[in-house]
């Protein structure tokens, strides 16, 4: 993938992106290509056609466009007010995240026992 940085950027003391076209994996861009995209800092110039379009990670949406997502996605947002609060619901309802069911956990795949006295279900 080609990129071009739309303007110099300073990380860190030592690192410093002048603006110009580079390959993603330029050893000048410090592995920061994603970050510079995804950010605004650079914009893609030639994909390459197995990599899917970078979108940005949740953590990088101000809450408002978490919110937007949210309801976007037909979630209740009834009490959640922080950024963390929509994340957590947002990774949830994807399946994803920390709060998101242990893919191996038994229980989550299980029906609910039937009472063998009465054929009812119990919860």
């Amino acid at each position: 993938m080609k990129i071009r940085v739309l303007h110099g950027w300073m990380g860190d003391t030592s690192q410093v992106i002048l603006k110009g076209d580079y390959d993603a994996s330029d050893p000048r861009l410090f592995g920061k290509a994603d970050y510079l995209i995804q950010n605004r800092h650079a914009e893609v110039i030639e994909a390459d056609d197995e990599q899917p379009e970078t979108k940005p990670a949740l953590d990088d949406l101000t809450v408002k466009q978490l919110k937007e997502m949210a309801l976007e996605m037909e979630l209740d947002i009834t009490g959640t007010k922080s950024k963390a609060d929509f994340i957590g619901l947002i990774e949830a309802a994807a399946g994803v995240g920390e709060s998101a069911p242990y893919e191996d956990d038994p229980a989550a795949d299980s029906e609910p026992a039937e009472d063998k006295a009465s054929g009812d279900e119990t919860t």
